[in-house]
């Protein structure tokens, strides 16, 4: 691998990084972003006591290579997954976007996540409405 490439775990630590360097008040977390899904947590019948939670994975890592000129392209598809739990008063709708709208700045703001080297200028983020959650 290149000096400019980096693998799924650096990237997921990097995102984490800047999640609890910038966001971790914002978004109320009461413990620092961390590597993995909610299937890496127990079940316990009271999993109010986690959130909110904010969660990192790089789940793909593609590679292009270019012939001319010399050159190739690494994509890494990685998930934030953002967790709280809102009272029944609770404007939620407001909220989701308000939380939504903190992470995609933060993103925004730091295309190259932190690292030096490399042309890591394009980004996609895209918001995904859960189907369903396991937590109430």
């Amino acid at each position: 691998m290149s000096a400019n490439a980096f693998n799924g775990a650096e990237v997921a630590s990097q995102i984490g990084n800047l999640i609890n360097n910038n966001l971790k008040t914002s978004l109320g977390l009461t413990r620092n972003a961390n590597f993995g899904t909610l299937a890496d947590y127990p079940n316990v019948r009271d999993q109010t006591g986690i959130l909110p939670l904010c969660l990192v994975t790089v789940s793909t890592i593609d590679y292009e290579w270019r012939m001319l000129p010399k050159t190739y392209r690494i994509v890494y598809t990685g998930r934030v997954l953002f967790v709280r739990r809102y009272e029944t008063t609770d404007n939620v709708e407001a909220l989701r976007m308000d939380a939504v709208g903190k992470i995609v700045e933060l993103f925004v703001n730091n295309h190259q996540l932190g690292f030096s080297g490399g042309a890591m200028t394009e980004s996609t983020v895209e918001y995904v409405i859960p189907e369903r959650s396991d937590l109430h």
